[in-house]
């Protein structure tokens, strides 16, 4: 199986039992006001070398908003939308298989971090139970469009809180804290209100939880100038404050 058909497949699977019809990457189901639509939206930089990375966007749109027949209209691009970050814990960086609201697949390996080895068939089953356990549910709850709203509605507040721009800043120190150079940049971030200083001192066990992502190896490499990173960077951050 090719790494691009991982998700689709999962998707047409779960989407078809729970009565979804389907055009390409569009699929939808009427509700009281209108339909209910899901799309799903591959990275123009999906290839070999990358893996593989894509969204499921989820969204409504109402029957007086139809101009054209359901099937016609274009779904590839609604800014009016929620995602399936939105619904896994976490915003999706603890979901395995995924990295924040992206699939983030490789067709023999978890990802580049941690060399865990899976076949597209793996992956199958794995994209398959995030969808029976997060968007199948959630799908089969909302049964109007003023319904989804409110749900849009609350669900999108979390991806204004401080907390989601702190899983944003252990993760990038991932792969910033190997050079200090990068120090002064990430302090900067804190001063201006871009993260949250005392979140960060609040959660500092996603040090240890991002690490634990990665494979044994990167971390005797790297987990000592990573640590000293995000002390440096706090400490600094505490200084300017």
């Amino acid at each position: 199986m090719e790494i691009k058909d991982v998700v689709n497949k999962a998707l047409k699977a779960k989407l078809k039992e729970a009565g979804f019809k389907t055009k390409g990457m569009d699929w939808w189901k009427p509700i009281d006001g209108g339909y209910l639509m899901v799309h799903h939206k591959k990275s123009v930089a999906n290839n070999g070398a990358n893996g593989f990375h894509s969204e499921v966007l989820i969204f409504a749109i109402a029957d007086y908003e139809l101009t054209e027949s359901v099937k016609e209209i274009w779904l590839s691009y609604q800014i009016d939308n929620i995602t399936l970050r939105d619904l896994v814990p976490e915003y999706g960086y603890f979901t395995e298989g995924m990295t924040n609201h992206y699939f983030d697949i490789d067709l023999y390996t978890k990802c580049p971090m941690s060399g865990k080895e899976y076949t597209g068939d793996d992956w199958v089953n794995i994209v398959g139970d995030i969808f029976d356990s997060y968007l199948i549910p959630f799908l089969e709850k909302v049964k109007s469009c003023n319904e989804f709203e409110v749900c849009k509605s609350e669900l999108t507040k979390k991806r204004y809180s401080k907390s989601l721009g702190i899983y944003s800043f252990f993760l990038c120190s991932m792969r910033s804290g190997m050079f200090e150079n990068n120090i002064p940049g990430y302090v900067e971030s804190f001063r201006n209100g871009m993260y949250s200083l005392e979140e960060a001192n609040n959660h500092l066990e996603l040090t240890d939880r991002f690490l634990n992502l990665y494979s044994e190896n990167y971390r005797k490499r790297y987990e000592t100038s990573i640590r000293k990173f995000i002390e440096e960077v706090l400490k600094q951050a505490q200084e300017k404050t």
